[in-house]
């Protein structure tokens, strides 16, 4: 095919060649299988524009021969170009204004010298003379290839951009629906449906203008995080009273649970109970029916002998506990008697207090089997005493496990061990199950 030739400046050859090179690394990957587009999961192709899209090697072959001809240009800076070839010098040159490929200025300069109409008019005299020599139907056909080559590229290796539009409805429909059921997992089942989700799109809206130190999309990746954000956005304008006990602040738990915690691990103190409070003006006899229901209702206080461990647990002497059956008591002993926003706290507790003050918690006990143990090393305070939540434990912890056995290494092995074995347990457990132990933990104490 005849070629024409044409003057280029350097500051033309600036403004096409970003996209030519683009173009031609696109199409080495893509004869290896690998499309520019392939690793970014935000392009979501829309309606099928460029359903006559086709590689062609030899239109590929075009494109590089039209790069290579405009990178290694002489010093006469004049390039004889066939018409394709300048057809692909002029696709290159939109795509370097549509996408911003090079410097503003350099745009500029092309705009300037009118760069687009003179391809035009050179490809123009390209075409005829292509047709003067082999004629209107060879040429069409190969017209037809490069404009189906052509879609294969916009497809394929110039998409550069996402799709705006399905993007966004994509994106948003996703985040906002993940905000929202996140929401719903940090409330108690009784809060307004309608409520949460209008706090959750103002929290993702506050996000998105950025009203806070972080983004909406790194937020999204961490779901436990967004779940500690939500609460703490949910709980500054509804008050805590809605949020799930597990994601209330520990500041927070501790002053509303501590004193039932002190009395639960106080033997002989008396029980802490708000619905036993009975108001002034009650009727005698409704009072005694409440009485009488809430007596059905109340645990009994654990006192000593009393056994927390379910009866398949078969009592062994301290001397013959294996390590394996002592990880199983204190994984049982975690599960039923620590709360499990106190779990890690308490485990990281109990190693130091086993490790540096052994010797004050040693001492000899009448119970003979690790259930029996567990009741009788409970902590014999005064309700009064305003000892830490998370002390009180781990002291108790110390107690018993120092009792079965006072090997401190194999004490702290235990610990780590009980400790992942509980949390492991925790996970299997459905969420009926979870809040029916709970439950059970707050009604004990």
């Amino acid at each position: 095919m005849k070629t024409t030739r044409l003057t280029l400046r350097p500051s033309d050859v600036a403004a096409i060649l970003p996209a030519l090179e683009v173009m031609v690394n696109g199409l080495a990957d893509a004869r290896e299988g690998r499309y520019y587009h392939a690793g970014n999961p935000f392009i979501i192709p829309a309606k099928p524009t460029y359903s006559e899209k086709c590689f062609d090697e030899e239109m590929a072959a075009t494109v590089l021969s039209c790069r290579n001809k405009l990178k290694f240009q002489g010093s006469s800076r004049k390039a004889r170009l066939t018409s394709l070839e300048i057809s692909a010098a002029a696709l290159a040159y939109r795509v370097v204004r549509r996408e911003k490929l090079a410097p503003e200025g350099v745009i500029n300069a092309a705009v300037g010298s009118n760069l687009e109409a003179r391809l035009e008019l050179h490809r123009k005299r390209g075409k005829r003379a292509a047709i003067t020599q082999v004629g209107i139907t060879a040429y069409r056909e190969e017209a037809n290839r490069w404009s189906r080559f052509v879609q294969w590229c916009r497809a394929k290796l110039l998409r550069l951009r996402p799709l705006k539009r399905v993007f966004k409805m994509t994106l948003y429909k996703e985040q906002r629906e993940t905000t929202r059921a996140l929401a719903m997992e940090v409330v108690v089942e009784t809060a307004d449906r309608t409520r949460i989700h209008h706090l959750a799109d103002l929290a993702r809206r506050e996000l998105r203008r950025g009203r806070h130190d972080t983004t909406l999309r790194s937020l999204l990746s961490d779901h436990d995080k967004t779940r500690r954000f939500l609460a703490e956005f949910i709980m500054d304008r509804d008050g805590v009273e809605i949020i799930r006990y597990e994601y209330q602040p520990l500041a927070i738990r501790a002053s509303l649970r501590d004193d039932k915690f002190l009395s639960a691990l106080c033997l002989g103190g008396e029980d802490y109970d708000k619905a036993n409070q009975q108001p002034a003006n009650l009727h005698p006899a409704c009072q005694s029916k409440k009485e009488a229901h809430q007596a059905k209702r109340r645990v009994p206080e654990l006192a000593p002998g009393v056994s927390t461990i379910p009866p398949q647990a078969e009592p062994r002497e301290t001397g013959e506990i294996p390590p394996a059956d002592l990880v199983r008591f204190l994984a049982h002993w975690f599960l039923n008697e620590v709360e499990p926003g106190y779990r890690h706290d308490v485990a990281s507790e109990l190693k130091m207090q086993v490790w540096t003050m052994a010797d004050h918690y040693l001492r000899p006990t009448a119970a003979t089997n690790v259930p029996d143990i567990i009741a009788e090393c409970r902590l014999e305070l005064n309700s009064s005493n305003a000892a830490e939540v998370i002390g009180l434990y781990a002291s108790w912890g110390a107690r018993w496990l120092l009792a079965v056995n006072r090997d401190l290494a194999l004490v702290c092995t235990v610990i780590d061990n009980g400790y992942r074995s509980a949390n492991e347990q925790q996970e299997k457990l459905d969420a009926m199950e979870r809040r029916s132990k709970l439950k059970q933990i707050y009604r004990r104490y």
